[in-house]
């Protein structure tokens, strides 16, 4: 295991991303698990240089690790664990934290789609950073698909959601929809700030 060990911090530290799925198939072949600390560090390094890794090797590397059973159990007395369902649920957010960094919207929602077919729930975080990487883009449709199927989910849009969304209607200069969002917040109970406000007017009035 030291040497598999050292082979990731290898390439952690070089970021040879394209490495991960080749050694996690490795180890597989082998009846060997990575140490829970792998899945540690690869959260970190998603979440600390998300534009430096091509979006590609981020569904390799989640591709690698959604063969893997999701249980705490410990193989042989070998004391080395295998992600639980909370683990790979935040790699995989982390993961679509990491495409919204990098406009990759479309990656981001096949992460998602991936998620739901490893039976993992979504969670806020899961489609607030799908949101995020939506709106960034001006994909409002997707963005307003994304709300309403987090709220069927179980988890009420707030006003950072709803900012999302407003933030690809004006990018898309679908102006129209900005008002029927606003009044879409009022029914549900979402009551815009003063900062909210003053930003949606400055953006309306740049419209000329």
């Amino acid at each position: 295991m030291e040497l598999y060990t050292l082979a990731f911090a290898t390439c952690f530290e070089q970021e040879r991303w394209d490495a991960l799925p080749i050694l996690l198939k490795h180890m597989a072949g082998h009846g060997r698990r990575p140490e829970s600390v792998f899945f540690d560090e690869l959260v970190r390094v998603l979440a600390t240089s998300p534009t430096r890794r091509p979006s590609q090797t981020l569904a390799s590397q989640i591709s690698a690790l959604r063969r893997l059973p999701l249980s705490q159990a410990q193989e042989g007395g070998t004391g080395v664990s295998v992600p639980c369902s909370s683990t790979l649920l935040l790699v995989f957010n982390t993961a679509i934290h990491a495409c919204a960094a990098g406009g990759d919207w479309r990656l981001a929602l096949d992460l998602l789609h991936e998620l739901k077919g490893e039976k993992l729930r979504p969670d806020y975080y899961s489609f607030q950073a799908a949101i995020a990487a939506c709106q960034r883009v001006g994909e409002w449709e997707q963005v307003l698909s994304l709300l309403q199927e987090m709220e069927a989910s179980g988890y009420p849009p707030t006003l950072a959601s709803y900012e999302a969304v407003m933030n690809a209607c004006l990018r898309a200069q679908d102006w129209p929809r900005v008002v029927e969002i606003l009044e879409g917040m009022k029914q549900v109970g979402v009551s815009p700030d003063a900062h909210f406000i003053e930003w949606i007017l400055k953006a309306l009035a740049s419209r000329g």
